[in-house]
C-alpha cells in the first residue's frame, strides 16, 4: 500500500509538471484561416496564407482583412509605414491605409497562365521587387504604379523561397542555386554561395533568411549557416540542430528561435548550443513563427497557433557557457588560451600544429609546438566562438572555444 501511494504521488507530479509546462503555451483559436507564413513591423503581426490578417501588439483577437477579389490566396506581403504591399493569385494589390483599402498595382507584371505569378516581395529605399515565378524580377519605384524587369545577374529559371532585406541589401534564397544579393535597390543581382557545399546540393536549398545579432542567418536544406559578412562567406552553426532541417525562424535579443519539422530549437550562442522547447507541439512541423513585442507565435502544420511570453522562453534557455574542453583553458578565455596536448595526440612524436578558425571558417592565427603546454595570446581576437584544431600528421581533432573581449 506504502509503495502504490508513492507512486501515486509521483504521477500526480509528473502530471502537475507537465501541465506547468505546457500551460505556458496557449492555444489561439481566434485566427480565422490557415497561415502560410507570418510577417511583422513594430505594431503589427500579419498572417499570410488564405487571407490576410493581422493582430496589433495589443490586441487579443485576429482581424481579417478582405483583399478583393475575396476568395484569394496571399502569398507574400511587405510592410512600410501604413503602407501594405500583397501579392495574391489574383494579382499585386496596394493598401495605404494598413490594410482598410486596396487598389491592384499589377500593371506592366507578366501575368502566367496560371494564377500564382508573384511568391515574394522586397522593399527598401522606396523600391519594391516583386519575385515572378519562371518571369525573374520585376522592380517598382512608384509602389507598384508601373514596373521594369531586373534580371541582371538572376536566372529565371530560379524558385525562390525566401526573402530579406538587411543593411540596405536585397537578399534572395533559392530552391537549387543558392542566395542572390542586390546591392543596388535590385538593378543588379550576383550569388554569394562561398561557404556552402559544392557536392551537397542541399545547402543550395535555402528555406529561410534572417538577420541576427549583426549577422545574416540561412536555414538550408542541411542545417543552419552564419554569415557576419552580408553573404560573403557562409559557415554552418558549430553544433547541427539535433532533428530534421529549419522550416523557419524568429530572433529576439540574443535568441535565435528554429522552427523544424520535429518542433521548436532556440540557440543563444550562434549554434554552439540547442535546446528543444517542449510544449504541446514538441513533435509537429513548425513552420511559421513571430515575434511581436513580448508575445511569440508558433504555428504549425494544419494551422494551430500558439503564442506565449518570449522573456519567458528566454529566460528558462540553458545556454551552456563555459564551452567544456579537456584541452582547452580557461573557456571563455579573455587574453591567453592555454592548450595542453590533446588526449588524442598525446602518444604522437612529431609537431602539432595548432590552428584557431572562427565561425566563418577562417583560420584566424596558427602555431607549431612540441610542448605539452603551449599559450596563445588572444589580446588581437574579436569576442566570438572559435574553432582550435589540433593536428598531428594524419590525426586531428577539435575543440570550441569563447572569447569575450
Amino acid at each position: 500500500m506504502k509503495k502504490m501511494n508513492i507512486l501515486r504521488i509521483l504521477c500526480v507530479l509528473f502530471l502537475v509538471s507537465s501541465t506547468s509546462l505546457y500551460c505556458q503555451w496557449k492555444r489561439d483559436s481566434t485566427l480565422k484561416s490557415n497561415i502560410v507564413k507570418f510577417i511583422n513591423n513594430s505594431t503589427t503581426v500579419f498572417g499570410v496564407g488564405f487571407a490576410l490578417q493581422k493582430r496589433d501588439n495589443n490586441g487579443t483577437t485576429w482581424e481579417k482583412i478582405t483583399i478583393e477579389p475575396k476568395n484569394s490566396r496571399v502569398y507574400d506581403a511587405v510592410l512600410h509605414n501604413q503602407l501594405i504591399i500583397a501579392s495574391t493569385d489574383e494579382g499585386i494589390y496596394r493598401s495605404t491605409d494598413n490594410g482598410s483599402t486596396w487598389t491592384s498595382v499589377t500593371n506592366n507584371l507578366p501575368i502566367q497562365p496560371s494564377k500564382i505569378f508573384a511568391t515574394n516581395l522586397l522593399y527598401v529605399n522606396n523600391t519594391m521587387v516583386a519575385c515572378v515565378t519562371g518571369k525573374g524580377l520585376y522592380s517598382s519605384t512608384n509602389s507598384g504604379d508601373s514596373w521594369q524587369e531586373v534580371n541582371s545577374g538572376f536566372d529565371v529559371a530560379n524558385f525562390v523561397m525566401c526573402t530579406l532585406v538587411y543593411d540596405n541589401n536585397m537578399y534572395i534564397g533559392t530552391s537549387s542555386n543558392g542566395i542572390y544579393v542586390s546591392t543596388n535597390n535590385g538593378l543588379n543581382w550576383r550569388t554569394r554561395n562561398d561557404g556552402f557545399s559544392t557536392t551537397n546540393a542541399a545547402e543550395k536549398s535555402i528555406r529561410v533568411l534572417i538577420s541576427h545579432q549583426g549577422n545574416i542567418v540561412a536555414g538550408t536544406g542541411n542545417g543552419v549557416f552564419i554569415s557576419s559578412n552580408n553573404g560573403v562567406k557562409w559557415s554552418p552553426t558549430p553544433t547541427k540542430i539535433p532533428e530534421l532541417d529549419p522550416l523557419c525562424m524568429a530572433t529576439k535579443n540574443k535568441s535565435l528561435f528554429v522552427g523544424t519539422e520535429r518542433g521548436l530549437f532556440v540557440t543563444s550562442d550562434n549554434g554552439m548550443t540547442w535546446e528543444k522547447l517542449e510544449a504541446e507541439f514538441s513533435s509537429f512541423p513548425i513552420e511559421r513563427l513571430a515575434i511581436l513585442g513580448d508575445q511569440m507565435f508558433v504555428g504549425t502544420y494544419g494551422g494551430l497557433l500558439y503564442t506565449r511570453n518570449v522573456f519567458e522562453i528566454i529566460s528558462n534557455v540553458n545556454v551552456d557557457n563555459t564551452l567544456p574542453s579537456t584541452w582547452c583553458s580557461p573557456n571563455p578565455a579573455t587574453e591567453i588560451i592555454t592548450i595542453t596536448t590533446p588526449p588524442i595526440l598525446e602518444k604522437s612524436t612529431g609537431v602539432i600544429r595548432y590552428s584557431v578558425v572562427n565561425l566563418q571558417g577562417e583560420e584566424v592565427m596558427h602555431t607549431e609546438s612540441d610542448s605539452k603546454n603551449i599559450s596563445i595570446p588572444i589580446h588581437d581576437f574579436a569576442s566570438g566562438v572559435y574553432t582550435i584544431v589540433a593536428t598531428c600528421g594524419l590525426q586531428r581533432t577539435t575543440t570550441m572555444v569563447s572569447i569575450v573581449q
